[in-house]
């Protein structure tokens, strides 16, 4: 029997939790899964549109327990429109690494989630992050495409960095290894999104890069403090909120 981990093996895992300094190392290549059953997810979910295009056609909705997997378009609007009584999947892991604090996408719609993203937007208006954002990546993508040589690794060289000088940036944090940052901030989202199962060593990764990530957002925060100064950065912005 399959069994998803929503949500009584995420209670379960954050009771057991161990202490911080307990945790391996924090090495991303944990994630990298191997042998048959890896092989065999890989080519289900490396390019998983054949996979949809028959579920939309002969089983929509697909249900493991209380996990549903939505494939057709009309579904999947219903749902998004629908944010009171569909209860999103993120959140008690969200909040469990943001030390109790929550965010709006592990959250159901009402006052308090309308209250976040109205903040949200207000420290990241959408024209303002298209107008900045956009001309941010254009500009180090194409100066880390210029200077490639032959062999030049696409994905860990140009999209994982670029979305990171977004962050430093457009945002304002303030990131001092490129990779790293980088590192961690997609084992967080490897729990978040694609750990349906409670695989152990993505619990461990996302606790250890949770943990690094919040002391970088709390030395940005201090360093926006200690300057005093009116920053037009959407951290400083939320800063000041």
């Amino acid at each position: 029997m399959i069994r998803i981990k929503y949500f009584d093996a995420i209670r379960a895992a954050q009771k057991s939790r161990r202490p911080l300094s307990e945790m391996p190392p924090f090495d991303l290549e944990r994630l990298r899964s191997k042998g048959l059953a890896a092989r065999i997810a890989s080519l289900l979910f490396n390019a998983p549109r054949w996979a949809l295009a028959l579920l939309r056609r002969f089983w929509p909705n697909l249900a493991f327990g209380n996990f549903l997997v939505v494939t057709r378009n009309a579904d999947v609007r219903d749902i998004l429109e629908r944010g009171d009584e569909f209860e999103t999947p993120y959140g008690p892991e969200m909040a469990e690494l943001a030390r109790g604090s929550t965010f709006i996408l592990g959250m159901q719609d009402g006052a308090t989630y309308r209250q976040m993203k109205s903040s949200v937007l207000s420290a990241f208006p959408p024209a303002e992050v298209e107008a900045k954002g956009i001309p941010i990546a254009a500009r180090h993508s194409r100066d880390i495409i210029t200077s490639a040589s032959p062999g030049f690794d696409a994905i860990a060289g140009l999209m994982k960095i670029v979305p990171v000088h977004i962050c430093r940036d457009y945002f304002g944090l303030e990131i001092d290894d490129e990779s790293e940052f980088a590192d961690w901030a997609i084992a967080l989202s490897a729990l978040f999104f694609s750990d349906p199962f409670a695989k152990p060593a993505t619990r461990e990764l996302a606790v250890v890069g949770g943990d690094r990530l919040i002391k970088l957002i709390d030395r940005s925060i201090d360093a926006i403090r200690e300057r005093g100064a009116k920053d037009q950065q959407p951290l400083a912005r939320l800063v000041a909120m």
